[in-house]
């Protein structure tokens, strides 16, 4: 295929395997590579135009796979992909950017533990859609998470059968969501991008802001908005199916900030809780180790990583506790 040409690359990604190092390597209809061999394994679907570029990134017993995309739906930019690995009944791999299956979940912020909801819990289109304290078995509160391809999704509140939408179709920074009657608009489609720790990062279909609770609200009612991506936990959410228990977080999860993020110059903040002693560690995307350091005390601690441009796991450990972010450097 074509590579380096935007929208209209025909690159893709093949694959055979071996018991040995040094092959050969056959496809799954045992054609050895090297004689013109291969089966597909990355190619052109939706906008993802053009993947290429493979690596592996292995936490907490995820299998990440990082790719390059040109995104067709921003003129064809070079695009990051992060989707999950696994493997088929015949020992294949497989890239599946669905993190979740077709379900009923609730939603619930990582910073302030309480979930969406239907502003009025009503099946009236056009009302927002806010966080509240969960009520368990109130289904205003419940969403089906129906897959749409490629890591998108339509969100379906249960009670009214509305979508969550973003108002306008308006992107800019700020713009409400609300519950409208299902459309073909992708002002209905979000992105789940999975972080290490579990939780889930929802952004809009086109650009890359976010879904957020403004000023990481912790009021009843506060109404969820779009925002570009900064790293707070307001903008990182536990997606449950309807009657899973869910794990309490550890103060340091619950408290640990990284700031600024993204960071310029390579270097960064660490925000623990108050009397905290931790070790912090960076990992980038291949799994290497790039920096370690010692922090003595709670609160706010420099971090002088000098981190080339990139995307890096920052993983923060205290005696009693293990708790992960990403952090990306310009």
């Amino acid at each position: 295929g074509i590579c380096c040409a935007g929208v209209t690359s025909t690159y893709y990604v093949q694959m055979g395997r071996s018991t040995s190092p040094t092959g050969p390597f056959l496809d799954k209809n045992g054609v050895n590579l090297l004689s013109g061999g291969g089966s597909n394994f990355l190619v052109t679907q939706n906008a993802n135009i053009g993947p290429g570029q493979v690596g592996l990134f292995v936490e907490n017993g995820l299998n990440y796979l990082s790719y390059h995309y040109y995104d067709g739906t921003k003129n064809g930019a070079p695009t990051l992909g992060i989707t999950s690995l696994s493997w088929d009944a015949n020992g294949w791999p497989v890239a599946d950017a669905g993190w979740l299956p077709t379900g009923t979940y609730t939603i619930a912020g990582k910073g302030s533990g309480k979930v969406w909801a239907a502003a009025s819990c009503t099946t009236t289109a056009g009302q927002a859609l806010v966080q509240r304290t969960a009520a368990p078995g109130q289904t205003c509160q419940q969403w089906q998470l129906l897959p749409q391809g490629s890591g998108m999704y339509k969100i379906k509140n249960v009670l009214s059968g509305l979508n969550a939408d973003i108002a306008n179709c308006d992107e800019a920074a700020g713009t409400a969501l609300g519950l409208y009657a299902d459309s073909p608009l992708n002002c209905q489609t979000f992105r789940l991008d999975k972080a290490v720790d579990g939780t889930f990062v929802l952004a809009a279909y086109y650009g890359n802001r976010v879904v957020e609770v403004p000023s990481a609200s912790t009021a009843d009612g506060a109404a969820l908005k779009l925002w570009d991506y900064n790293g707070c936990n307001c903008q990182y959410w536990t997606i449950s199916a309807v009657g899973t228990a869910t794990a309490t977080r550890s103060a340091l999860d619950a408290e640990l900030q990284l700031f600024p993020n993204p960071a310029k110059g390579g270097n960064f903040s660490v925000q623990l809780p108050t009397g905290t002693k931790a070790t912090v560690t960076v990992i980038d995307l291949s799994g290497r180790l790039v920096y370690r350091r010692e922090l003595p005390t709670g609160g706010t601690n420099d971090v002088p990583a000098g981190l080339s441009a990139g995307a890096y796991v920052v993983r923060v450990a205290t005696a009693d506790a293990v708790a992960t972010r990403k952090l990306v450097v310009l």
